[in-house]
């Protein structure tokens, strides 16, 4: 896990990349006053550009690193002559290749104003903008790492962060200046800030969940008097605790910059308000979810009997639910009160629409997980009434108490997610209807479509295994055994609907 972490921020990229392909689709960029030479010139141009750029960032990168390994390298040999020259040719030839073709592009600019406007010009300043954000955050993971003293220090991305931020720096100047120029720059502009808001937001929680883990796994050993595990490992769980911090650091830093700052003025933003509503519902919803049926289902197997780890432990998975749910609740809290404080111009003694939506989306996690729950609980049972007593003397104990924990768990937590709030918000909520009908008929097609889509599977899986066991003449007690599957998934759908 933490090896990939440097690789979150590229991610960008790729949406940039499949952001521009959509809007060139959707004749967005490419608009009808555009001539086919014109694109043609234009893909030319930011082409040549773009690799130009590539080629001289890349020779500095390559004469830093070269410096850099020279004056503080203790081994000299690392820093060959080949990388000298390998920096100085690319700088020569990059260079001047890039400053003629920007110079002829600004010229083109100030004559024409529709190439500023341009989708093709748009593109090349978010992908070189996603290309540098993506670079500088996985160098600064890298620096951090080495500064904390859990890796050695690599001169490449010491090297890389000052070339690729002013890369940064000037189109983002470039952009600023420009403004975004039409509703394909506003759409990529939407898709590199909150891209990179998100992708920043995963580096955090990583970080901060990995940080709470270590240290609750260590205070967990402690209170179970595994001292000696303690001792062994003091130095895996410093270690990963530094590891996890440079990630949480250099998460912050791409998360600040982007949604406090950048994003801070941004209101009545679809894509901001999809940006909230991921953060919290899918993302903090999910995460605190599994992370309490995971305690649940913890405290139902010790209640059974089969909690107990192989090395003695209880509640074994107690460090890593409740880091998971730590971040989860924090994910949840924080983007809901921003979106609740930007929707208080709309709000009157009925509910918002945004809490209406985020009320309805957790009672809908809460149906997810408790009809799973019903559906283990009814073929534990099923199973327990319907299996022979040699079946039942040879089988162990923990077929039938480990699916039971399970069921419980998700019934209960997915039952009172629901239950709280049917009764605490929605049944006593004064709502318009016009206002609320859209978020309900979502809800409740949703809840139905998806429950009859599994339940028509199930009923179809119960026919035909009656159907295949009576034209063969084996109906019997393996059929019974077949169709607890089935039978116990449209039972779940019963109560459900």
């Amino acid at each position: 896990m933490i090896e990939i972490l440097g690789f979150i921020p590229f991610l960008i990229i790729a949406a940039i990349f499949a952001t521009a392909i959509y809007l060139t689709f959707s004749q967005r960029i490419v608009t009808t006053h555009n001539a086919t030479s014109s694109v043609v010139k234009r893909l030319y141009f930011y082409g040549v550009l773009f690799v130009a750029l590539a080629m001289g960032v890349t020779g500095t990168v390559q004469l830093t690193q070269f410096l850099l390994e020279e004056v503080f390298a203790a081994d000299i040999i690392e820093a060959g002559p080949e990388r000298a020259a390998l920096g100085i040719a690319l700088v020569l030839v990059g260079t001047p290749l890039w400053f003629f073709h920007w110079r002829l592009i600004n010229k083109q600019v100030r004559d024409d104003i529709s190439e500023r406007v341009s989708g093709i010009r748009k593109t090349y300043i978010y992908f070189v903008l996603a290309i540098s954000v993506a670079i500088v955050t996985s160098s600064l993971l890298g620096v951090m790492e080495t500064i904390l003293g859990v890796e050695d220090v690599d001169w490449y991305q010491v090297a890389t962060i000052i070339p690729i931020l002013g890369v940064w720096v000037f189109h983002w100047r470039l952009k600023s200046i420009e403004g975004t120029g039409s509703k394909a720059g506003e759409a990529l502009h939407n898709v590199y800030i909150y891209g990179a808001s998100a992708f920043g937001l995963v580096l955090v929680s990583i970080g901060l969940g990995g940080m709470l883990h270590t240290l609750l796994k260590a205070l967990y050993d402690s209170i179970n008097g595994d001292f000696l595990i303690i001792a062994e490992e003091r130095s895996h769980w410093t270690t990963s605790i530094r590891h996890y911090a440079a990630a949480l650091i250099s998460g912050l830093v791409l998360w600040s910059t982007h949604w406090l700052v950048f994003a801070r003025n941004d209101a009545n933003n679809r894509f901001r308000t999809a940006y909230l509503y991921i953060a919290s519902i899918p993302a903090g919803g999910i995460i605190s979810t599994v992370a309490t049926g995971s305690l649940l289902y913890g405290v139902f197997s010790l209640t059974l009997g089969i909690g107990r780890a192989e090395n003695g432990q209880i509640l074994s998975q107690v460090p890593g639910s409740l880091s998971s749910l730590i971040v989860g609740l924090f994910l949840i809290v924080y983007h809901q009160e921003i979106a609740t404080r930007e929707s208080a111009d709309r709000q009157s003694e009925n509910l918002p629409n945004n809490k209406l939506a985020f009320l309805y989306s957790f009672s809908f996690i809460g149906i997810a997980v408790s009809a799973p729950g019903i559906a283990t609980l009814f073929y534990t049972a099923f199973g327990a009434i319907t299996e022979t007593s040699t079946a039942i003397l040879e089988s162990s104990p923990e077929s039938w108490r480990d699916p039971a924990a399970s069921g419980l768990a998700m019934l209960i937590l997915g039952g009172t997610i629901w239950g709280y709030i049917q009764i605490k918000y929605l049944s006593k909520a004064k709502i318009i209807e016009s206002t609320t009908l859209p978020i309900k008929r979502i809800y409740f097609t949703g809840i139905i479509g998806i429950g009859l889509l599994i339940a028509v599977s199930a009923l179809s899986i119960f026919i035909f295994v009656v159907l295949r066991d009576v034209l063969g003449g084996d109906l019997g007690y393996e059929t019974v055994r077949s169709i607890r599957i089935p039978v116990s998934i449209s039972v779940a759908f019963a109560v459900i609907v």
